[in-house]
């Protein structure tokens, strides 16, 4: 059970478009079947990220934001995650999910492109 302290955080956290210090690794939970239909740019799946969690994650300069549809998987994995490798969840986030993502991101690109990595 996770406290509301011990939680990974979510994305109104998370400025991806503004991470001057700390290296981003961008975790996809979705389906094979959802990643076809769309992917955040420079994502990994989450077995890309299992596979090579000693290479991606162990420096504590690098946050982890795990992303699925509406926020719920990317929950559940963030905190599995942190549980399961002992990551300090102050670096995890998660995502409300790809929707709310590309809603935000299309309005962001038609005010000012200068600073979206996508």
């Amino acid at each position: 059970k996770l406290s509301s302290n011990k939680s990974p955080k979510n994305n109104a956290d998370c400025d991806l478009t503004h991470t001057p210090s700390n290296r981003v690794v961008l975790v996809d939970v979705r389906t094979e079947a959802e990643k076809n239909v769309s992917m955040i740019s420079g994502s990994i799946s989450l077995q890309a990220f299992e596979n090579d969690f000693h290479t991606l994650a162990t420096t504590e300069d690098t946050d982890i934001v795990f992303y699925c549809t509406i926020g719920y998987r990317s929950g559940m994995e963030a905190a599995r995650i942190c549980d399961e490798y002992n990551i300090d969840r102050g670096r995890v986030y998660s995502l409300d999910g790809i929707v709310p993502y590309t809603h935000a991101l299309k309005s962001h690109r038609s005010s000012d492109t200068s600073n979206v990595g996508c």
